[in-house]
């Protein structure tokens, strides 16, 4: 299973366009599994005009899950999403 995985994760980060949804990354800066640079390179080949990204730098893997002490945990990433969520239905129509 880990290396199909890794294959798709190498088949993914080699796109860079083709995308057609808006696109919202949480980008978490203590994450241990995903590097976060990597991610970050991603994001800025990434040839989409709606493409947007959200910085955590205090959390870790899964931001829906952080502890609340720590910059305003889950609660912030949930109003964050909801937020952009908003912003999008704005927009489509």
């Amino acid at each position: 299973m880990f290396v199909q995985m890794e294959k798709a994760m190498l088949s993914t980060f080699e796109m860079h366009q083709g995308f057609e949804q808006p696109i919202l990354f949480l980008l978490p800066g203590q994450d241990r599994v995903v590097d976060a640079d990597r991610t970050l390179e991603f994001y800025d080949r990434l040839q989409h005009p709606d493409k947007n990204i959200i910085h955590y730098h205090e959390f870790f893997h899964e931001p829906f899950n952080e502890l609340d002490s720590v910059d305003g945990g889950k609660k912030r990433a949930c109003e964050d999403v909801a937020n952009w969520i908003k912003k999008q239905s704005r927009f489509q129509t």
